[in-house]
This record gives C-alpha cells, sequence and structure tokens, in this order.
C-alpha cells in the first residue's frame, strides 16, 4: 500500500496528467483543514498550488480519502 502522499500523486498523474509538487498538496491539505501550519513556519509557502492545478489535486485528496 501507498503512502497517503504517493497515492495523491499517483491519482493526480494518472487522471490530469501532471505530476504535483508535494508543496502544492500540502498547501491545498492546509486550505482544506487536513493539515495544519508548522509552528515554525514563517511567511507564505514558497511554491503554492498554482489554481489552475487546485481542482485536480482536491480530487485526489477526496478519492484518497474516502
Amino acid at each position: 500500500m501507498l503512502s497517503f502522499n504517493k497515492e495523491v500523486r499517483f491519482r493526480v498523474r494518472r487522471r490530469a496528467g501532471f505530476n504535483p509538487r508535494s508543496s502544492w498538496s500540502a498547501d491545498v491539505k492546509e486550505q482544506l483543514g487536513i493539515m495544519r501550519r508548522s509552528p515554525k513556519r514563517v511567511g507564505e509557502r514558497r511554491y503554492p498550488c498554482p489554481p489552475e492545478k487546485r481542482e485536480a489535486i482536491i480530487q485526489a485528496i477526496r478519492a484518497t480519502m474516502a
């Protein structure tokens, strides 16, 4: 069985045709409330998820959690 992050990457690659950065999925998970922001993080993310790729990552996360 794949880890949660690898499963999300696999689903996005298979359905949407691109390989998401791990920072993109972390950004989306933080916005969905699945993951909390690290107390050590200062400022904004260096590589936030692009708006055009966000929906594909959200669908993959929801499918993985189901």
